[in-house]
């Protein structure tokens, strides 16, 4: 049955239509340090007005990410650091299907496989973490926020997709026939 066909029968009266939304589902995932946490700590760090504030910052501004990256994926059933083992070679070569770059970490490009988020926005933030970690170099303050700034978009959209605003809708009309009052409640009697 379509639902112009269910909607037909239910016989709804539509002068006095109404809408609800079931209650939503989301993953979820319960490390003790969340990546907001992070993102906290980065801007944090920020505000130190020397070197060691910019490297903390830096640094965990890439945490945010890669705690973001790992909770998605342990939320759908995924080790990250057994992404090969549990996808096997068919899982491993449908990552790779149709992408231009075969670089960067796994689990963010399985994380674009999936839809979720674009590692060449996260690649930018890894290059210049790992000019502080593997060149020494110090990071500039515009770099270190554009890093914290890319973090918290990266938090936001995964967060996001780990999210439901709901699961269905329901569809009924006449809501005060189908709405039984609680008991004390009266005409005039304030909304509940």
């Amino acid at each position: 049955m379509n639902l112009k066909t269910s909607i037909e029968q239910a016989n709804l009266d539509f002068s006095d239509l109404y809408f609800t939304a079931s209650d939503g589902t989301g993953l979820f995932c319960d490390f003790a340090i969340k990546p907001t946490d992070f993102i906290t700590f980065a801007k944090a760090d920020f505000y130190a007005p020397d070197t060691r504030g910019l490297v903390n910052a830096l640094s965990n501004a890439k945490r945010a990410i890669d705690c973001q990256a790992d909770s998605f994926l342990d939320a759908i059933g995924i080790d990250p650091d057994a992404i090969d083992k549990q996808l096997g070679r068919d899982g491993m070569a449908s990552i790779a299907f149709g992408k231009k770059s075969k670089d960067g970490p796994l689990k963010f490009r399985l994380l674009e496989a999936l839809g979720v988020a674009t590692p060449s926005i996260v690649g930018r933030m890894r290059t210049l973490r790992n000019l502080l970690e593997h060149e020494y170099r110090k990071p500039s303050r515009r770099s270190v926020s554009d890093a914290i700034d890319i973090a918290e978009l990266f938090v936001q959209a995964c967060s996001g997709r780990m999210k439901s605003m709901f699961d269905g809708i329901g569809l009924g009309s006449d809501f005060r026939a189908a709405w039984t009052p609680p008991r004390g409640w009266a005409p005039g009697s304030p909304a509940v």
